[in-house]
């Protein structure tokens, strides 16, 4: 018993580096004075008392266990007695100076675990307002800046582009592409079929018929159709492909949607896409699947309580099954002591389709470092790469000074590849995981401040940027929301090329003004370098939350939003951007009109800018920007014209008209005419064009 608790006193002692009793997660003044001091003494004595105990037993002496017994049990009052006068009446009453050593342990260690600890910071003053050289100079990033939003780009997807009731969109994933020779920014996303939705669901149609998904579907981030729909680079089935990127084999048997077997090699025929009223279908080459032996089949009959698998004659020696074909299920059967990331993405690479998984090492006994959603270390150390048509899932690692990994990759050999080995062209297409990023940016809310004083008082506290999700039909947004971190290929500041970057932004606690800007870059070499870009805390920066309400407060922005939000119209803030540019911010709004009911489509019919002094409006960016720089006589002239639009009989007869034109537009949605639909949504954006500037 007395050597249980000496050893259980030794591990409380080596335990105090996790210690919560402090003003800081780890051991804290009291814990190393004290609690370390008795735990020590604690456990001698134990191990005293355990001779003493076995000697006195050997001679029917039990006076002596008592005694043991007793003195622990008074070391063990005394502890507590002294630990909370310690604490009470030595520590609270000069608290700084007492744990300022140990509140540094804590901000270090924090700061190392969550590998926030190698942050570039760089002070950046938004003193210059964004002039029209500055403008002309930066057109490359001007050409880039993302107006398409995630939520109404699927939600577009999902309408025009499954070309069947059985094919899907689960995600859009956002990559970068060089497109006919110009780097830019894309949503992919691939096309996965829901054998849920056929409507002869049988085991035929299920499992050896509708096997796969067919191809992707790839829109431009910075650009829209007249109408204000996504710019596709490809789209259709068949694959209609305007890049120079090659696909050599579309079909996906492997996806996030795909949560069935497939059994493949079959007498049956596979189906492969629709081509007008008739469907090609093709027959799997791959590797990949388990032989359909008569065993296995008994078996798998056994274990899907199938009896198909036996008695069907479409089966025959060729046949495989595929199995696990969910990607995410797939990567935690293999290694379930990873964590994965929640939004797989897929890369088009030497002209086939990869699926790419973030997977992290964790802990929650780093020593000194604050637990965050129950871990207090992380490292994005694993990519998961995934053939999307074979299934042939490889294990990279990335980041070779991480313990963690290094430890599973001696334990598991074989399972992990080295750097070196993945394949440059999907490697390039690596995205800083948006999942850590976020958890990053939580810890440096506070982690930002290294100085111990600073850190005790709170003064310089941070939270990620608020924004206000969408906008309802009297024209108010409803609801203030985190503001999610956006890719972006941009020109960093001091920077001579283009990059794909995370941007999120802060504001000072429970204030709206914009602290700093938290970026995280992944091209070639600067992969997983941060960069903090602080403003003075001198200077007045909008924030998302306040750059949206410095839209709403403008005559003509808010008289046009009043025009549109409607019963049978209404208005949807797309994703906010903020681009850094030679000392100054750019501002970006996209805002996108959209009927009531089911089926509506997301169309962007104004792009709102500014320069944080600034705002204005217009039908696409590089018209919004000449704007910006008119000069104040043509901005006036605007306003004023602006503030005569909606009124008198004229401005009636002009609303009674463009609702005619709606009221044919939803007919013709109703009907399945999409062609007309499209002519009037079309000629009802003209109307409101030449409403807004009409002089």
């Amino acid at each position: 018993m007395f050597i249980t608790g000496a050893l259980g006193f030794l591990l409380k002692a080596l335990n105090i580096i996790y210690s919560t009793n402090g003003v800081v997660y780890g051991a804290g003044y009291t814990d190393i004075k004290v609690s370390l001091v008795f735990n020590i003494i604690l456990a001698l004595v134990c191990f005293i008392c355990s001779i003493i105990t076995t000697v006195s037993i050997l001679k029917f002496k039990f006076k002596p266990v008592i005694i043991s017994v007793v003195s622990i049990v008074v070391l063990m009052l005394i502890h507590d007695g002294a630990f909370v006068f310690t604490e009470k009446f030595i520590v609270k009453s000069n608290q700084i100076a007492f744990e300022e050593k140990y509140i540094k342990n804590n901000i270090k260690y924090t700061r190392k675990a969550f590998n926030i600890d190698n942050i570039d910071n760089v002070q950046y003053s938004t003193n210059s307002t964004l002039a029209k050289e500055e403008i002309d100079k930066n057109k490359d990033i001007i050409d880039n800046i993302k107006i398409n939003s995630f939520r109404q780009s699927l939600d577009f997807y999902n309408q025009f582009e499954v070309m069947r009731y059985y094919y899907g969109f689960n995600d859009i994933d956002v990559d970068r592409y060089n497109i006919n020779g110009k780097y830019s920014e894309v949503f992919v996303s691939p096309r996965e079929i829901n054998t849920r939705k056929i409507n002869y669901n049988t085991w035929l149609n299920e499992h050896l018929i509708y096997t796969h998904g067919y191809g992707v579907v790839m829109s431009k981030v910075s650009s829209v159709t007249e109408e204000g729909q996504p710019d596709f680079v490809m789209k259709h089935i068949p694959m209609e492909n305007k890049s120079d990127i090659q696909i050599s084999n579309p079909r996906v048997y492997f996806g996030e949607q795909t949560n069935d077997y497939a059994i493949v090699k079959t007498k049956a025929k596979e189906f492969d896409f629709p081509k007008g009223g008739e469907n090609e279908y093709t027959k799997y080459t791959g590797n990949a699947g388990i032989k359909m032996s008569l065993l296995n089949r008994i078996l798998f009959a056994f274990k899907e309580k199938n009896a198909n698998f036996i008695t069907s004659n479409y089966i025959n020696s060729d046949s495989k099954i595929l199995i696990n074909r969910n990607i995410v299920d797939r990567v935690k059967k293999i290694a379930p002591f990873l964590k994965y990331d929640n939004d797989p993405y897929m890369v088009i690479a030497g002209d086939k389709l990869y699926w790419v998984i973030d997977a992290y090492t964790y802990s929650d006994k780093y020593p000194y470092s604050r637990s965050y959603n129950g871990i207090n270390y992380i490292r994005n150390s694993v990519k998961v790469v995934i053939n999307a048509y074979t299934g042939k899932t490889d294990f990279y690692i990335v980041d070779k000074n991480d313990p963690i990994i290094k430890s599973y990759s001696g334990i598991f050999k074989g399972l992990f590849k080295s750097e070196d080995r993945i394949p440059e062209e999907i490697k390039k297409h690596f995205r800083y995981p948006e999942d850590l990023f976020n958890l990053q940016c939580e810890v440096l809310g506070k982690y930002h401040m290294t100085d111990p004083m600073v850190f005790m008082t709170g003064g310089d506290l941070w939270q990620v940027a608020m924004n206000e999700s969408k906008t309802n039909e009297s024209g108010t947004d409803e609801k203030k929301s985190i503001n999610e971190a956006s890719y972006l290929v941009t020109r960093l500041p001091g920077e001579t090329d283009e990059e794909m970057t995370l941007i999120e932004y802060f504001n000072v606690r429970d204030k709206e003004n914009m602290s700093a800007m938290l970026c995280a870059r992944m091209d070639g070499e600067n992969y997983g370098k941060l960069i903090l870009y602080k403003f003075p805390t001198t200077e007045t920066v909008l924030s998302p939350y306040l750059f949206r309400n410095s839209m709403k407060q403008d005559a003509t922005i808010s008289k046009e939003l009043s025009l549109w939000n409607t019963k049978k119209l209404r208005t949807e803030f797309g994703d906010t951007m903020i681009i850094p540019m030679d000392n100054s911010l750019l501002y970006v709004q996209p805002m996108y009109l959209i009927a009531s009911g089911n089926n509506s489509i997301p169309e962007i019919k104004r792009i709102v800018v500014s320069n944080g002094k600034k705002v204005v409006m217009g039908k696409d960016i590089n018209e919004a920007i000449n704007l910006l720089f008119n000069n104040d006589e043509q901005t006036d002239n605007q306003n004023n014209n602006s503030e005569k639009s909606n009124v008198g009989t004229e401005a009636k007869d002009s609303i009674k008209e463009m609702n005619n034109v709606y009221e044919k537009a939803m007919e013709a949605q109703k009907s399945g005419d999409w062609a007309k639909y499209g002519e009037y949504i079309k000629k009802l954006g003209e109307m409101l064009k030449n409403k807004v500037n009409r002089k």
